[in-house]
């Protein structure tokens, strides 16, 4: 099948001015790079993630907001790319930004291709393949040699769901760079029968989660946190559920979970210990360990700032002024107040307890409990 040319594929992008209106565009489908996170194949960003981006919720969001961690992400993009483009003369590679290509057929899909590489500069010219530029520090055990396809599965996906987007490209080769180090290439080629099962399973959750009123089911992770703690705070009440062997059950779970945890923790703490005791003064030991200072953290001291600043103020101006400066500079310093958090306290600890009552009581098919007056 032969490929698009750079004018097909450019009359059907969809280009925006600014990061704000190119996302409010995302919310309204599904990208490439979201498939592996709603099949549960993404260990950076989950179902439930993906559902709280799609309804404008930054609380539950997986990637929290982060000006500078996005503005490196960016720089860093346009750096892979050229780089990309100096190693392979014979492309002409396009960078696009605050760019969306939809799916010929499937409106709720879309890619966003950070550069495609095509025969020349040419209109006319074919598109040869999809780059995708990344930072990447996860474990090397997932990659593979630098151009196989032995790649994390969340860029299996992502690539075979581009590769239909442009509709179609034979391949899309991620540009990784990874601890800072030149990027290296690694090709996702183009899979039909993934994509089919892709673009089925996409198109299901799509109208389950954002065409539907489902929510994605509770995953553990932060954002669902912050989620489920900003609902809580909106709709607080004075009450309190009557036991129900499902919430019984969930707190059983969370009290093992809790005290293996606190059991391991105490043999991790106890065995390192040991083995420092027996250093006597050693950095570690050769090829198991290192025990050492890590370098003395040099800052600003803000307090000492804080003073030199008033003092220098002070000598310029009357001692009534001086206090004045010093009430409002604490005034200033403490505007700022902590949010209070939730902290989860279990009125029963035992898991035998637990245990007890749980049997004691009927299962029950809801997830809910009855409230009472608290």
């Amino acid at each position: 099948m032969q490929t698009p040319t750079r004018g097909e594929l450019e009359r059907r992008l969809l280009r925006f001015d600014t990061r704000e209106a190119w996302l409010a565009q995302r919310r309204q489908g599904l990208g490439c790079s979201e498939l592996a996170a709603i099949a549960g194949r993404d260990s950076y960003k989950t179902a439930f993630g993906v559902w709280a981006e799609k309804h404008a919720d930054p609380d539950a969001a997986d990637d929290a907001p982060n000006s500078d961690e996005r503005a490196w992400g960016t720089d860093s993009e346009h750096a892979i790319l050229s780089h990309y483009g100096r190693r392979h003369p014979e492309l002409h590679v396009v960078a696009y930004q605050h760019a969306i290509l939809p799916h010929p057929k499937e409106p709720w899909l879309f890619g966003t291709p950070d550069a495609i590489a095509y025969e020349s500069d040419s209109s006319s010219a074919r598109v040869v393949r999809i780059i995708d530029a990344k930072r990447d520090n996860s474990p090397l055990a997932e990659y593979g040699e630098p151009g196989t396809d032995h790649v994390p599965q969340r860029m299996v996906f992502q690539g075979a769901g581009l590769c239909e987007v442009v509709d179609v490209a034979p391949e899309c080769t991620f540009a990784v760079t990874r601890f800072g180090r030149p990027p290296l290439e690694w090709p996702v080629h183009r899979d039909p029968e993934l994509a089919e099962l892709l673009l089925d399973f996409g198109r299901s959750w799509h109208k389950r989660f954002l065409e539907g009123d489902e929510r994605p089911e509770v995953d553990g992770s932060e954002g669902c946190k912050r989620y489920l703690q900003r609902r809580q705070r909106e709709q607080g009440r004075p009450v309190l559920l009557k036991p129900t062997a499902r919430l019984v059950s969930l707190l059983l779970r969370r009290q093992t979970a809790a005290l293996l945890a606190e059991r391991n923790q105490g043999d991790v703490e106890l065995a390192q210990q040991e083995l420092v005791a027996l250093l006597e003064g050693a950095e570690g030991a050769e090829g198991l360990f290192t025990y050492k200072r890590t370098r003395d953290n040099v800052g600003v001291d803000f307090e000492q700032a804080y003073l030199r600043l008033l003092a220098e103020y002070a000598g310029r101006t009357t001692p009534a002024e001086a206090v004045e400066l010093d009430r409002a500079l604490r005034a200033e310093a403490v505007k700022v107040l902590r949010a209070g958090s939730f902290r989860f306290l279990p009125k029963i600890t035992s898991t035998e307890t637990l245990g007890a009552l749980l049997s004691s009581l009927e299962p029950e098919p809801s997830a809910q409990g009855e409230a009472v007056g608290a």
